[in-house]
């Protein structure tokens, strides 16, 4: 209609309208009555008005059939595959619980889920892929909430490929981070205490440490010898065949350490370096505790045919340095230092025994003089110059008291051990005994006697 029109229907409709107001026949049409308008059919709020003048309701209430490509089956979602069709695909499918997607999945925003899954339990091995960026440390980022809300607190802990190998631990991705290394190896970017246990850490041990343990033990067991055992750390290797063309020697455990930093012995401030410390304890409301601060054991497993050389523990000292004669100075080298500690004096230094039900050692102690630099010297000294060495109910004793000697018991001639050249005894029941004669037993007489390669030999009466 010409805004001439709609002007001529205004001045007939609104004659007290302006005739050039365009407006009047909208305002005209927004009056007229629904029941007025001339059409078939009945309206209402399910019907609209036709172009041919009928009301009509829309076909299927918006049911019915979409232009489709293939045969969609139940619980496929709909692809567009052009402009106004569909297909079904087995790849993506919905039941109204359950989100399936055969094949990759990209997003580039943020996925939300309560619990995600890969693989089927019992069926198909699942595998999740964290991908990373082209540039230096920038691998993949694995990041898990303490708590619901990221407000920047320590809340997370972050698993980081960091682009160069190695897999990264640590809480809220501070520089002190836990690494798994491409070479196999387990380490942290800055030096701190690796911590294991539940206790808290005490005085007596409180230096600084790169891994501490701690625990308490209170397994009561169940009455049965060894079903109370506890262990802190357990380290068990067994060694296979290799039929190996060289020697060597493998470690359930290695301590190895080197010292660079120098003792001040003007001062003196001792700067000790130790590979291996090792201490028990008896706490101070204990009055019947036991403890040992080491413990080596060299056993041949008996039921069978096992056998072979086996040490209890080895002390290997080996000196490029200079040779030092004289104890207590501060280039000493000593293979075994005892030292006693404490308000009261120590029980003993050294105690050879044996197992109360089996076990017993062939020698008590041997020195190979072919390993003392001069075979005079294999010393047992005290302040006193005195020593003693005796075995318990043996006919044989040898004792230097204030350089005294004296061979407290002594051998019939008949039971004189076989010989050792150059081993002294003293006889019992010597007959007419002279310096220089080989001893003969049946009389009453006391002699010192000598082996001298061949005879026992007496050299004093």
């Amino acid at each position: 209609m010409s805004t001439e029109d709609r002007r001529t229907v205004n001045m007939v409709h609104y004659p007290n309208k302006d005739a050039s107001d365009p407006n009047a026949l909208d305002e005209y049409l927004d009056a007229i009555p629904v029941d007025a308008i001339d059409a078939t059919g009945t309206p209402s709020s399910s019907t609209y008005l036709r172009g041919d003048g009928a009301w009509s309701t829309v076909a299927g209430s918006g049911g019915g059939d979409v232009s489709k490509v293939g045969t969609p089956v139940d619980n496929q979602v709909g692809v567009w595959t052009g402009d106004g069709t569909l297909e079904g695909t087995s790849g993506l499918t919905y039941d109204g619980s359950a989100f399936g997607v055969t094949g990759n999945i990209t997003a580039t925003g943020t996925a939300n889920a309560s619990v995600v899954s890969s693989g089927v339990a019992d069926t198909t091995q699942g595998v999740v892929q964290v991908f990373g960026g082209s540039g230096d440390g920038e691998g993949g980022i694995v990041d898990i909430y303490n708590d619901a809300v990221n407000d920047g607190t320590n809340e997370y802990w972050r698993l980081f490929a960091d682009g160069n190998g190695d897999l990264q631990m640590g809480n809220n991705n501070t520089t002190n981070m836990f690494v798994l290394t491409s070479d196999d190896e387990i380490a942290t970017t800055v030096r701190t205490t690796m911590a294991l246990g539940t206790i808290a850490e005490d005085a007596l041990f409180g230096q600084t440490s790169a891994l501490r343990i701690r625990d308490v033990f209170s397994e009561a067991g169940s009455g049965t010898d060894g079903s109370a055992n506890e262990c802190a750390l357990m380290v068990q290797v067994t060694s296979d065949t290799t039929s190996s063309a060289a020697d060597y020697q493998k470690n359930a455990a290695a301590f190895w350490n080197i010292q660079v930093d120098p003792s001040d012995t003007g001062t003196p401030i001792a700067r000790d370096s130790v590979g291996c410390d090792m201490r028990g304890y008896i706490a101070n409301t204990n009055a019947t505790g036991r403890v040992w601060g080491g413990y080596a054991e060299g056993r041949i497993v008996g039921g069978g045919t096992g056998d072979g050389q086996a040490i209890g523990i080895e002390i290997l000292m080996a000196n490029e340095g200079t040779e030092q004669a004289t104890l207590e100075t501060n280039t000493q080298k000593v293979g075994l230092l005892l030292v006693g500690n404490g308000t009261n004096p120590c029980t003993a230094a050294i105690y050879i025994t044996n197992s109360a039900s089996s076990g017993a050692w062939r020698k008590g102690v041997i020195v190979d003089t072919t390993a003392i630099e001069n075979s005079s010297d294999i010393t047992f000294g005290h302040s006193d110059a005195s020593f003693e060495i005796a075995r318990t109910g043996a006919v044989g004793c040898l004792s230097i008291a204030a350089q005294t000697a004296e061979i407290s018991n002594g051998f019939t001639v008949a039971g004189l051990p076989a010989g050792v050249a150059g081993a002294i005894a003293r006889v019992t029941d010597a007959s007419s005994p002279s310096v220089g004669s080989t001893v003969t037993g049946g009389g009453a007489a006391a002699a010192l006697v000598w082996y001298n390669g061949s005879n026992w030999t007496v050299i004093g009466v």
